[in-house]
């Protein structure tokens, strides 16, 4: 009786092993030493992180991307989520930029009244001892004003939509000045919770 030719340890020749992290035919095993290498026993990589995900829980029942983005749409939300917000620091820092973008927004607001108050106060006492000297101060004092509420206004709204799109990406963004402040108000750098933050550097 005859048994059957037993299959050779080794690739017929001729045949390629199949690249680099894919799977081989149905029914063949890869050969030694391909498909991809083997992690570390239990590990399983972080999934990838979401909008808000990353930045932890929040105390506010909310996902954080949509505290901190919503705090810039509603002035008045981002007063209450800042202050009923305890743990998400995410949130905190967002929602403490958004307050501070428009109050910085108000005060300028007001400077430029009291300085357009001043000029047409100095234009019309102008006026009464000289009707050219006058128009000619309230002429060019408004038009400077109003270009310097304009620059205003522009970057204010600039600023708002930047800080508003970040929260609701997930992302952080520092405006200058203001951006320190609201650091600080947050009770520290944002970063990322485990398992998405960096790793420790090694020594």
């Amino acid at each position: 009786m005859t048994t059957p030719p037993q299959q050779p340890p080794y690739e017929p020749y001729g045949q390629q092993p199949p690249p680099y992290g894919q799977q081989p035919p149905y029914g063949q095993q890869p050969p030694p030493g391909y498909g991809p290498p083997p992690g570390p026993q239990g590990y399983a990589p972080p999934p990838p992180p979401g909008a808000g995900s990353q930045w932890g829980p929040s105390s506010i029942g909310i996902e954080p991307n949509i505290s901190a983005g919503l705090g810039y749409l509603f002035g008045i939300v981002a007063i209450i989520f800042f202050f009923i917000e305890k743990q998400n620091r995410f949130v905190k820092f967002h929602t403490a930029q958004a307050i501070l973008l428009a109050i910085a927004y108000l005060v300028l607001v007001a400077l430029w009244f009291i300085a357009f108050t001043v000029v047409i106060l100095g234009s019309a006492a102008g006026a009464s001892s000289d009707v050219t000297t006058g128009n000619a101060i309230a002429g060019f004092g408004t038009i400077l004003l109003v270009l310097c509420i304009g620059a205003v206004a522009l970057v204010y709204l600039g600023l708002w939509i930047w800080g508003m799109v970040a929260a609701f990406s997930g992302r952080v963004v520092k405006f200058p000045l203001i951006g320190a402040i609201a650091e600080r108000w947050a009770g520290g750098p944002v970063v990322p919770v485990y398992p998405y933050a960096p790793p420790p550097p090694a020594y």
